[in-house]
């Protein structure tokens, strides 16, 4: 059986939780969410953290597919592939991005007005940029590669890579992402 760590990577706001959710429909893994954890169990920031960190070593050690979600705005996430990597995992990255920081501002605060967390508005665009980054830094290193949009009705498919290949579906949103989705 092949083990997947399927990363669903954006910035804050972009719609990591709901595609993470969708993928779940398609792909037998177990999600692990330190912000559902926390907000679940109703604990701490730093207990739902320990307790995610424990479901994770627990999950490499049993060899269960996994989706986590990340920013890629830090350095966490690094740690983490690795960890999966020398488990024998593959890694399926999966990036989902919109216009501009300031539309996702408006999603946090959408998810807000409906009982989700809050990302402080100054938190959400010093990420946007690193989390763009984040990607340019990854994508070569994983198995597999998707960039999603998700600024319209539905996910949309925008790019795919594996290795040093990139197939673009979209050249308009590919160009737009890699020129053009700024803060603001």
């Amino acid at each position: 059986m092949v083990k997947i760590l399927y990363l669903v990577a954006g910035a804050n706001g972009s719609g990591k939780t709901t595609f993470a959710r969708e993928l779940l429909t398609k792909e037998k893994a177990c999600f692990l969410n330190a912000d559902e954890i926390m907000l679940k169990r109703n604990i701490t920031p730093l207990k739902a953290g320990k307790e995610y960190f424990k479901k994770l070593k627990l999950s490499i050690k049993t060899g269960k597919s996994v989706v986590l979600e990340t920013t890629l705005s830090g350095n966490n996430h690094q740690k983490i592939i690795e960890s999966f990597m020398s488990a024998g995992y593959k890694i399926h990255l999966f990036y989902v991005f919109l216009d501009n920081a300031e539309a996702c501002i408006d999603r946090v605060a959408l998810r807000v007005a409906k009982g989700g967390h809050n990302v402080p508005q100054a938190d959400i665009i010093r990420r946007y940029e690193r989390s763009k980054k984040g990607l340019s830094a990854l994508k070569n290193k994983v198995d597999f590669w998707v960039l999603v949009y998700n600024g319209a009705r539905e996910y949309e498919m925008v790019a795919s890579g594996k290795g040093s290949h990139i197939e673009i579906v979209n050249d308009a949103l590919y160009n737009f992402f890699m020129n053009g989705a700024k803060n603001g």
